[in-house]
Formats: structure tokens, sequence, C-alpha cells
């Protein structure tokens, strides 16, 4: 089973707190519903609601401040 997905969205909602968590997490999902999402987009999204950049986090798990791009 593959468990570094849930370990890094695990990691997302500690650097973020639980309130911004979700609250991306509703967001996101009622903009891509119907659609097709990126990490790009899961990116921004996750800075708007942390209120700052995520560049760091997202070097640790990916290798670049923004993958995808």
């Amino acid at each position: 089973m593959y468990y570094r997905g849930a370990l890094f969205f695990d990691a997302l909602r500690r650097e973020m707190g639980d309130d911004a968590f979700f609250a991306m997490l509703r967001e996101y999902v009622l903009e891509h519903r119907f659609g097709m999402a990126t990490t790009p987009d899961l990116t921004e999204e996750a800075e708007e609601h942390a209120g700052r950049q995520l560049d760091d986090l997202f070097r640790l798990w990916f290798g670049t401040p923004n993958p995808g791009t």
C-alpha cells in the first residue's frame, strides 16, 4: 500500500493547522469536483488558506517548492 500521500497530507495539516487545512480541503473539492486538479492547484489553495508560502514543506516532500511547474 502507498502511504506517502497520506503522510504528506498529515504533514500539510500539521503545518497549516486544522481549521485552515479543512477549509482548504472543502474549497479545493468544490472547485475541482468535476474537473482535473493539479498539484499546483493544491499548492495555491494551501498557501492561500495558510496565509503564507509553503515552499519548505513542498520541497521536503517533492524536492521542489511548487511541484508540477
